[in-house]
């Protein structure tokens, strides 16, 4: 499993310098359609719905404590030491989100059930901790997908993520679902 800085860094790396509110959307929507499209998160830290969006504690101190406001470089982030699977889903990501303002990308989170949900009950410039439920990140943005909303593109990485079971299963279902085609055809 990654870890958050190393994605930022990677975020850095790919982008040049963006400003705080953008790291840490880019970053929360690397890890939601990581969970979507993979079933895990990206990372283990997690997200709070803050006022202007969600933020990661750990992401917005080691960001805040570096000597240059403009450097790309973070403290603690190893972009390099990504998984290719996880490096691949970060660019998806940052070909759909990386051109988003700050304001665009705030005015979507927004608007989105896993920040609103973690909201729920406060006005709209109350401060809040309220930790943004992975759970309900990972269904929302896989519900996106599915309906054919404009979405990243989910990477491919050369194989099916299937285990031996899901293989079995399919195989098993299509066979049956084919019996009949088959019976006919070895009967030629």
């Amino acid at each position: 499993m990654a870890q958050i800085l190393d994605v930022a860094q990677f975020i850095y790396d790919e982008l040049g310098w963006v400003d705080a509110w953008r790291l840490e959307k880019l970053t929360y929507y690397a890890d939601s359609w990581f969970a979507a499209w993979y079933g895990e998160p990206l990372f283990k830290e997690s997200f709070e719905a803050w006022v202007d969006g969600p933020v990661a504690p750990v992401l917005y101190h080691a960001n805040k404590g570096r000597l240059s406001a403009t450097s790309r470089d973070l403290p603690g982030g190893d972009g390099a030491a990504l998984f290719p699977r996880e490096k691949t889903a970060i660019s998806s990501v940052l070909n759909f989100y990386g051109a988003w303002t700050k304001e665009q990308l705030i005015e979507q989170t927004h608007q989105e059930e896993p920040w609103l949900e973690a909201r729920e009950g406060l006005g709209k410039h109350a401060r809040s901790n309220n930790a943004i439920s992975k759970e309900t990140t990972m269904r929302f943005y896989a519900r996106c997908e599915a309906a054919g909303h404009r979405v990243p593109i989910r990477p491919f990485n050369g194989r099916p993520n299937w285990s031996a079971e899901d293989v079995r299963g399919t195989f098993e279902a299509n066979a049956t679902r084919w019996s009949e085609a088959i019976e006919l055809l070895a009967d030629r």
